[in-house]
């Protein structure tokens, strides 16, 4: 994912495929322009559930009083 950003920036230089200020995380490998990831750490599996328990609950939400109006 690329981000947005704001420069006073003239624009890519020297061959490069983007100007100055977005060329932090892109290296030259093999001839090619590389844009490098990020390791943000392990994914935990109780995240995981919760993300979807939220997601669905988001989707469908339950009634409250268990669906007596």
């Amino acid at each position: 994912m690329s981000e947005v950003r704001v420069c006073n920036c003239v624009g890519p230089q020297n061959g490069q495929p983007r100007c100055p200020c977005m060329m932090r995380n892109v290296i030259q490998r093999d001839g090619r322009w590389i844009e490098l990831e990020r390791d943000l750490g392990p994914v935990r599996p109780y995240c995981v559930d919760a993300l979807k328990a939220y997601f669905q609950n988001a989707i469908a939400p339950t009634t409250p009083n268990n669906g007596s109006l």
